[in-house]
């Protein structure tokens, strides 16, 4: 039986320096784009017509609405945040970290569903406002979270070996 090593707080973040400033980062570029789009709610910019435009909208859609009050979407939505972050922790734990794409890409994986959450807890919806006419509308957290699964495929499927220490 082997001891299982104990690190501080204050080691695991120094340790995993990177990907926090990454979480960091775009958490604060995804609220300052959403809370800047809120200074101009009532209009629509317009950049390609009838393709492209930047347009406030809050998405108070859940995954399982159902009927539920607007307490209970956000404690589901808290439960399931942290339950994702926790699960990407102890994944991005067991990964050979010098992989540079793959701390990109749990950090924001890990930004872009906190930003979210800061949405829901606050607004009781996200925030999105780039418009794609007939696809969807979203915002840089959505962004974040795609690119950051794009990164992880393409890292395990660059490189399927030496993940696991």
């Amino acid at each position: 039986m082997t001891k299982r090593n104990k690190i501080s707080i204050k080691d695991f973040f120094v340790k995993n320096r990177k990907l926090f400033a990454v979480v960091l980062i775009s958490i604060i570029f995804d609220q300052i784009t959403k809370m800047t789009v809120s200074l101009f709610k009532t209009s629509n910019l317009i950049i390609i017509k009838n393709q492209f435009n930047l347009e406030y909208f809050i998405n108070n859609k859940f995954i399982i609405d159902f009927g539920l009050n607007i307490y209970i979407k956000k404690s589901i939505s808290f439960a399931l945040t942290i339950t994702l972050i926790y699960f990407l922790f102890i994944i991005y734990k067991k990964i050979n970290k010098n992989k540079k794409y793959l701390y990109l890409g749990f950090g924001l994986i890990t930004g872009g569903s906190l930003s979210n959450l800061i949405d829901r807890i606050i607004f009781g919806g996200v925030i999105d406002f780039i418009n794609i006419h007939k696809i969807s509308t979203f915002n840089f957290a959505d962004i974040f979270l795609i690119t950051g699964m794009v990164l992880i495929a393409f890292e395990f499927i660059k490189n399927n070996d030496n993940y696991l220490k």
